[in-house]
C-alpha cells in the first residue's frame, strides 16, 4: 500500500516527468490565512491551466488569483483553507476555464507553510463516467455534472433545452439549479449511495411547471469521498400528471368500492330488519291460522283457513325469494358442508309437491340412478331449495300429464368430489322460442300476462342458476312450446365416508296413481299430535301478536307459560323462577336475546339457569343470525313464521315433553332378523325402539321424521367432534358432545349417548390423549345406530 501523499518528498514528486505543479508557501512562519500564501514556483501549464498562459505568476497571492480567474472559476483559497486546517491530502478534478479539460488535482502539505499543487490531465472521462455519458446520450436524455470541490455544474446541450436556457460556456454555480429544482434536496451532496432516481418538480425560466426524472451516480476517490455526480435527465411532466390522475381515479375508486361495501352492509341491515319486520305479522297470520285449523270449522270456513295458509305461505316464499336474491347479489350467500343423502332430498320434494297437484290430471315421480351414492357432501337444504324452484314451477305450468324428477352421477377425474347431474322434466305449456333468452335473469319471466296467471317474483330460476354455480354446476333448459320442458342441472359435492342408506328410487309411483293425489283426492287429516308432559316455558317476546301466537300454540299443548317482555324481564325471572325452557326472542327494547343469553350462561341468574335450554325464536333469517345465536350460547333456533308443529318440535326436542305411558303392544323386533344376526338385547343397546315408540305415543309418522332428523344432526355433530379433535378446538368438542348427548337421550340412542357423555367427561377431567380413540369409537357407534334405526323403522325418507 503506497504511502499517503502527506509524507512523501515534494521535490520526488516534482520531478516526475510531464508533471505541472505549483508551489505555494506563506508569507510567514506562522501564516494560517490561506490568502496570504504565495505562488513560489509553478510549471509552464499552470498558468494555463488557470487562463493565464504565458505569464509568470511567481510571487502572486493565492487570494488574488482568484480575484485575476473568471468569476466561474473555481476558487482556490477554500482548498488552501482545508489543507492548511489540517487536511493533509485533498484530491478533486478541475475543469479548466479556458481549454474545458478535465485535471485530475491533488493538494497537500509536505510540511507546514508548504502547500504543493499537482495537475494531471484526464484526456477522457472515467470509465464510470463515460459509459453513462453514452449510454444517456443515445437516449437523447440532458446529461449534468455536479463537481463537489467546485461547487459548480455542467450541463450538456440537450439538458438546457430541457430548462429552456441560454446555452453557457463552462461550469456554472450550483445554485443555478436550485433556483429552479423545487426540491432542494435532491441531489447526493451528501454523498449518500448511489445510483439514485428521482422525479423532481422544476420552474422553468419562465414561470412553466415541469417535472423532470432524473438519474444519476455519485464517482468517489481512493477514500470513498464524493468528487463529482453525473446524472441523466428526461422531462417526464405527461407521465406524471397522468399518473397523479392515475391515483387520484384509484383513491376514488377505493372510495367508492368502500362506499359500495357500506351500502352492502347497510343492504343486508336493511333485509335483515326488512326480514324481522314482515316475517313478525305472517308469524301471527300463519301461526293463528295453523291454531284455528285445529278447532272445529264448517267446510266453507276450513276453505277460508286454508286460502289464509296459503296465502301467507305463498307471501313468505316470495319474501324468501328477495332475501336469497339479494344475498346472492352481496356475495353473502353460503354453503353447508354436511352429509346428506340426494336421493332423500328427492323424496322430500316429490312428497312436497303431491299436494299441490291432487286437482289435476297429473303424476309425479322421480328416478335416481345406482351410480349415485348413498350420502355426499354439501349442503342439502341449497339443493332442496333449487329443486323446489325447479318442480313448482314444473307443477304450476302443468295441468295434465307428467312431472318426473331425475338424478345420476358423473364420473369425474377427482378422488374428493363427485358431479351429479339432474332433471325436472314435465308435460306443460313450456315456454316460446323467443323467451328462451334471458329465462334465467332476475325479474324475468316467458311473458308479462304469466306473472298475473301464475304469480311469482321471477327470481327463482336466477337463484337457482346462482346457487348451482356456487356448487360448482350450472342449469339449462330445452322446451317446446306447448310440449312442456325439461330444466337440466348439474352440481358438484363432496365424497363423503359416512355410511348412509340410500333410498330405493327405481321407477317408484307409476303403479301408484291414488298416492300421487289423482282427481277428487281429498286433503288428508292431520295425525294425531302425542300427548305430553306439562312443561313451564319462559316465553321472552316483546311483539304482542307474537306472544299471543307462541302462548296459545304452547298451552293447547298442555305447557305452562311465563312472558317476559325483554331480556332485562327474563334475567329477574330466572332469578326466581325455574323452568324447563326459554323461548328467546332476538330484537327486544332494553336488552336484546343474544345479551340476555350471554348474561344467562355467565352465571347471572342462578347456576340452575346457567345450564337450561334457550332457544332463539326471531324472525331473522340470515345464516349469520344463527350464527350469532350459536356464539351468544343459544342451543337452537327456530325462525318466524313457524306453525304449531315445528315449535312443539322444538320444545319436544330440549324439554322432553314426550308421555312415557303404556301402549298397545308393539311387534317385538325377532331375534333372526336383528342386523347382522345380533340378538334384540344387544340392538336394544343402541336403540330401544319399543320405548321410543310409546313416548311417541306411536305416531309413526311423527317417529320417523324425529329419527330423520336425528340421523341428519347427529351426522352433522359427529364430523364437528372429529374435526375439532384433530385440531385440538376443546370448547367445540364439549359442545357438540354435550348437544349429542342430549339429541341421543331423547331418541333413545344408548350407546351414541354413552359415548358423548364418555368425551364430555373426559373433556372435564382434561384427559385429552384419548380424545382420538374416543372419537373414532363415536363414528362407528353412531353409524351402526344409524343402521339399526333404519332396519327397525324403515328408511326415515319413506314417509
Amino acid at each position: 500500500m503506497a504511502e499517503p501523499l502527506s509524507v512523501r518528498t515534494t521535490r520526488d514528486v516534482l520531478q516526475r516527468p510531464g508533471v505541472m505543479y505549483c508551489i505555494c508557501t506563506a508569507k510567514s512562519a506562522g501564516a494560517t490565512d490561506a490568502r496570504d500564501f504565495v505562488i513560489r514556483e509553478h510549471s509552464e501549464a499552470v498558468a494555463t491551466i488557470w487562463g493565464r498562459p504565458g505569464v509568470d505568476l511567481t510571487g502572486m497571492r493565492v487570494g488574488e488569483l482568484d480575484d485575476l480567474l473568471p468569476a466561474k472559476a473555481p476558487r482556490w483559497v477554500p482548498i488552501f483553507g482545508a489543507v492548511t486546517a489540517g487536511e493533509n491530502e485533498y484530491r478533486f478534478e478541475y475543469l479548466s476555464t479556458t481549454a474545458s479539460r478535465r485535471y485530475g488535482v491533488t493538494v497537500w502539505s509536505p510540511e507546514p507553510g508548504v502547500i504543493t499543487v499537482v495537475f494531471s490531465e484526464k484526456p477522457e472521462p472515467d470509465r464510470e463516467s463515460q459509459r453513462y455519458r453514452i449510454a444517456a446520450e443515445s437516449m437523447g436524455l440532458g446529461i449534468w455534472e455536479y463537481d463537489f470541490a467546485t461547487d459548480t455544474m455542467v450541463w450538456n446541450d440537450r439538458t438546457y433545452e430541457l430548462f429552456n436556457r441560454e446555452h453557457t460556456e463552462g461550469p456554472f454555480p450550483f445554485h443555478v439549479w436550485q433556483e429552479m429544482v423545487l426540491a432542494r434536496d435532491s441531489l447526493a451532496r451528501d454523498g449518500e449511495d448511489t445510483p439514485f432516481y428521482e422525479t423532481v418538480p422544476v420552474i422553468l425560466p419562465d414561470g412553466r411547471f415541469r417535472y423532470m426524472t432524473s438519474a444519476a451516480v455519485t464517482l468517489r476517490d481512493v477514500r470513498h469521498r464524493p468528487v463529482r455526480v453525473i446524472g441523466a435527465l428526461r422531462d417526464v411532466t405527461e407521465r406524471t400528471l397522468a399518473e397523479e390522475a392515475l391515483e387520484e381515479a384509484t383513491s376514488r375508486a377505493r372510495e367508492l368500492a368502500a362506499q359500495a361495501q357500506e351500502a352492502n352492509r347497510a343492504k343486508s341491515e336493511f333485509l335483515a330488519n326488512m326480514s324481522h319486520e314482515i316475517r313478525t305479522p305472517m308469524n301471527a297470520v300463519i301461526g293463528m291460522a295453523d291454531l284455528l285449523n285445529d278447532t272445529p270449522l264448517s267446510e266453507e270456513q276450513a276453505q277460508m283457513v286454508d286460502t289464509i295458509d296459503r296465502s301467507g305461505n305463498a307471501l313468505l316464499s316470495l319474501i324468501n325469494d328477495i332475501l336469497d336474491f339479494s344475498k346472492v347479489e352481496a356475495g353473502h350467500l353460503r354453503l353447508e358442508e354436511v352429509d346428506f343423502a340426494i336421493p332423500e332430498i328427492i323424496a322430500d320434494v316429490v312428497a312436497i309437491l303431491r299436494p299441490q297437484i291432487a286437482e289435476n290430471e297429473v303424476t309425479i315421480d322421480f328416478a335416481v340412478d345406482d351410480s349415485v351414492p348413498p350420502a355426499v357432501v354439501g349442503d342439502p337444504g341449497r339443493l332442496r331449495q333449487i329443486l323446489m324452484n325447479l318442480g313448482s314451477n314444473a307443477v304450476k305450468f302443468t295441468k295434465r300429464g307428467s312431472v318426473r324428477f331425475t338424478a345420476s352421477a358423473v364420473p369425474l377425474n377427482d378422488a374428493e368430489h363427485i358431479e351429479i347431474q339432474g332433471s325436472v322434466e314435465d308435460t306443460g305449456i313450456g315456454i316460446p322460442a323467443d323467451k328462451m333468452i334471458g329465462i334465467f335473469d332476475p325479474f324475468l319471466q316467458a311473458e308479462a300476462g304469466t306473472t298475473r296467471r301464475f304469480g311469482g317474483t321471477g327470481l327463482g330460476l336466477s337463484i337457482v342458476r346462482s346457487l348451482l354455480q356456487k356448487m360448482g354446476g350450472d342449469v339449462t333448459v330445452t322446451s317446446t312450446e306447448g310440449h312442456g320442458s325439461t330444466f337440466t342441472w348439474t352440481a358438484r359435492f363432496g365424497v363423503s365416508t359416512a355410511e348412509q342408506k340410500s333410498v330405493e328410487t327405481s321407477q317408484r309411483d307409476s303403479a301408484e296413481p291414488a298416492a300421487h293425489g289423482g282427481p277428487g283426492t281429498v286433503r288428508p287429516v292431520a295425525a294425531a299430535r302425542p300427548a305430553v308432559v306439562a312443561r313451564r316455558i319462559l316465553l321472552v317476546e316483546d311483539n304482542r301478536i307474537n306472544q299471543l301466537v307462541a302462548r296459545t300454540m304452547l298451552t293447547k299443548a298442555s305447557h305452562t307459560v311465563q312472558v317476559a317482555e325483554n331480556g332485562f324481564e327474563a334475567l329477574q325471572m330466572l332469578q326466581t323462577e325455574t323452568f324447563d325452557l326459554v323461548l328467546m326472542d332476538v330484537q327486544m327494547p332494553e336488552m336484546d336475546g343474544y345479551e340476555a343469553t350471554r348474561q344467562v350462561r355467565a352465571g347471572i341468574a342462578g347456576a340452575a339457569a346457567a345450564t337450561m335450554p334457550i332457544v332463539a325464536m326471531t324472525a331473522n333469517a340470515l345464516p349469520e343470525d344463527r350464527d350469532a345465536a350459536r356464539e351468544a350460547g343459544m342451543d337452537d333456533y327456530i325462525s318466524k313464521p313457524f306453525t304449531q308443529v315445528r315449535l312443539l318440535g322444538v320444545v319436544e326436542k330440549w324439554a322432553g315433553t314426550a308421555v312415557e305411558e303404556p301402549a298397545p303392544p308393539a311387534t317385538a323386533l325377532p331375534t333372526d332378523n336383528a342386523p347382522d344376526g345380533e340378538n334384540l338385547i344387544a340392538v336394544r343397546e343402541y336403540v330401544d325402539a319399543d320405548r321410543l315408540r310409546k313416548r311417541l305415543m306411536h305416531d309413526e309418522p311423527l317417529t320417523r321424521e324425529i329419527v330423520r332428523e336425528y340421523i341428519k344432526d347427529g351426522t352433522a355433530l359427529v364430523r364437528e367432534i372429529r374435526e375439532a379433535i384433530s385440531s385440538a378446538d376443546v370448547a367445540t368438542v364439549r359442545e357438540a358432545a354435550h348437544r349429542l348427548n342430549g339429541a341421543s337421550g331423547n331418541v333413545l340412542a344408548e350407546r351414541v349417548r354413552e359415548v358423548s357423555s364418555e368425551i364430555e367427561n373426559a373433556v372435564r377431567e382434561s384427559h385429552h390423549p384419548a380424545f382420538p380413540e374416543i372419537g373414532e369409537r363415536l363414528a362407528a357407534v353412531f353409524s351402526r345406530t344409524c343402521q339399526i334405526m333404519r332396519q327397525e323403522f324403515g328408511d326415515p325418507s319413506d314417509g
